[in-house]
Formats: structure tokens, C-alpha cells, sequence
């Protein structure tokens, strides 16, 4: 059945949330400067961030993504045709990319061809360069083996290498999602003899890359039950105050920012969204007044 057009405009999805209103200050031409709210300080404030599973998000719910690079790709994933091949810094260790753990988003962009719902098919994780070797092996009775000879140019020279000495890849590109998929673990005959891919365990690849890597393919449906994915941009004053916070966190812990007068508008930020997406974790997002 053929796919249909990622051009037509879909429904279910509203505008972004406006603004919240400001407080108006008093018509008097004497004000008293104990109630005069134009000129009092606002209340000391503290953001904060906490780490949750992507189960936690629910239908109904507003996750803002954060990364501008990730914004782009899934509007670009939503625009275009067939999957999108993608990696860039993360700014922290071990990115495990938890967009691709949603299986259905609905995305609020200013585009009206992009906004709409959609099934996410995507895998992703800490970009590193892969090493796999092939071993004699002897298959079982209903093991598939694929001669070598079958494959395209491409994945018979990785086969190849894999059997003399070392295979590397990318996670990310066609050749690498074909190897992570059938190589690792498929059996492979070459020259008369049966061998298995093997990925060479390297327990710290993964644990200091700090790019993360993305294969994003989104397909349109009817209304889905899902959250909203708001792509839209944020503002300079904003990303400033939170970045300070990103770039120094842990992605597995909690983390907060004494602000002292945090500016209203990275409250009005943080209060229009349920939890913020990051290359690293679904943050639940909150700020703390008073005190």
C-alpha cells in the first residue's frame, strides 16, 4: 500500500499553548510601594529536573524538545520520505537517545505539513565506531545460512573483513543497521565454510561517546494516543538559563538550578511543559517558588 503524502495537513493537533497573562499594576497616581507589582521583586525561584522513564509520559502530555539538531530531525523525519540517518554531540557521556522509545508522537510545529500524529519507527543510542569478527560455527537445524556470494558488494566485503581480521561500522548508516540486524548473530558461508558475526565487546565505547545517533522514520496516522512533541523554538534568554543546568548534569540524576529571581520567562517555559527531551533522558521539569 502506498504511503501517503507527508505534505497533506493533519488534524488533531492545536496551537501551541499562549503565553500566560501578565499581572496589570495600579492606576494610581500615587501608588503605595508596598502593592506596586510592577517594581517588587519577584519571588526567589529554584528549576529543577528529574530523570523518568519514558513510560511516564502520558497522552495528553507536552514534551518539549530541547536539542535544536533533534527538533530539526524530527521535523525533517515527519517532512520527508524514508528514514533519516543522523548523529551529532549530544553534550554529555553515553547519549541513549530515549526518543526512540515512543512509539507514536504527536508533534505541534509552526509547519502545518509537519504537525500532525504519527507511528515513530527509530532506533538510536551513544554513537561509537563497531568491531565484529566472524568464528567457525556450526549452525542448527533451522538456522538460516546465507552464502556470502548472495549479499551486495557492500555487506560481502564487511562479511569478508569480519572472517580475515576485523569488521568496523557505524551504527547509524545502511551498511551498520544491516550488520547490527542479520551480521551479529546470522551465519554467513564463505569459501566452503560456515561462520557467525560477532560484536567485539568494548565496555567503554559507549560509556565515553558524547555523539548521539538517530535512524528516525515517522509515518502519519489518524489521531493517536500520545504525547505531543512540541518542536517549536525557544527562546535565547531561556536556553541560556537552562543550558547552564544541562551542561554540567549527570543525565541519571536529579538536578537543580538556584536561580534566585529566575526570569518569568523560563517559569512560563517550564510550566507550558509537562517534561523536557534531551539526547539523554525525559526530564520531568518544575520550578520551585518562594522559600
Amino acid at each position: 500500500m502506498p504511503r501517503p503524502s507527508r505534505r497533506r495537513i493533519l488534524a488533531g493537533v492545536g496551537p501551541l499553548l499562549a503565553g500566560l497573562a501578565g499581572c496589570g499594576s495600579s492606576s494610581s497616581s500615587t501608588p503605595d510601594p508596598s502593592t506596586d507589582t510592577a517594581t517588587a521583586a519577584p519571588d526567589p525561584a529554584r528549576l529543577r529536573f528529574d530523570p523518568v522513564p519514558v513510560a511516564n509520559a502520558d497522552e495528553g502530555d507536552r514534551i518539549g524538545v530541547y536539542p535544536p539538531n533533534l527538533k530539526a530531525w524530527i521535523r525533517e523525519a515527519a517532512a520527508g520520505d524514508g528514514p533519516l540517518r543522523v548523529d551529532a554531540p549530544a553534550r554529555v557521556s553515553s547519549p541513549d537517545a530515549p526518543f526512540v522509545l515512543f512509539r507514536r508522537a504527536r508533534v505541534a510545529a509552526d509547519e502545518s505539513d509537519v504537525a500532525g500524529s504519527y507511528a515513530v519507527r527509530a532506533t538510536g543510542g551513544p554513537r561509537y565506531r563497531y568491531l565484529a569478527d566472524a568464528r567457525e560455527a556450526t549452525p542448527p537445524a533451522d538456522a538460516t545460512v546465507t552464502p556470502v556470494s548472495n549479499l551486495p558488494e557492500d555487506r560481502r566485503r564487511l562479511v569478508r573483513a569480519a572472517v580475515s581480521d576485523r569488521a568496523r561500522f557505524y551504527p547509524e548508516t545502511e551498511r551498520g543497521a544491516w550488520a547490527r540486524r542479520f551480521f551479529l548473530g546470522g551465519y554467513f558461508r564463505v569459501d566452503g565454510t560456515v561462520y557467525r558475526g560477532h560484536e567485539l565487546q568494548r565496555t567503554d565505547a559507549a560509556f565515553f561517546s558524547e555523539t548521539a545517533w538517530y535512524v528516525l522514520d515517522l509515518d502519519p496516522i489518524d489521531g493517536a494516543s500520545a504525547p505531543t512533541f512540541d518542536v517549536g523554538g525557544v527562546d535565547a534568554g531561556v536556553r541560556s538559563v537552562i543550558d547552564e543546568l544541562l551542561d554540567r548534569r549527570n543525565p541519571t540524576e536529579a538536578v537543580t538550578l538556584d536561580a534566585g529571581a529566575l526570569p518569568e520567562s523560563v517559569v512560563r517555559f517550564v510550566g507550558e511543559r509537562d517534561y523536557l527531551l534531551t539526547h539523554a533522558a525525559l526530564l520531568k521539569s518544575s520550578v520551585e517558588r518562594g522559600g
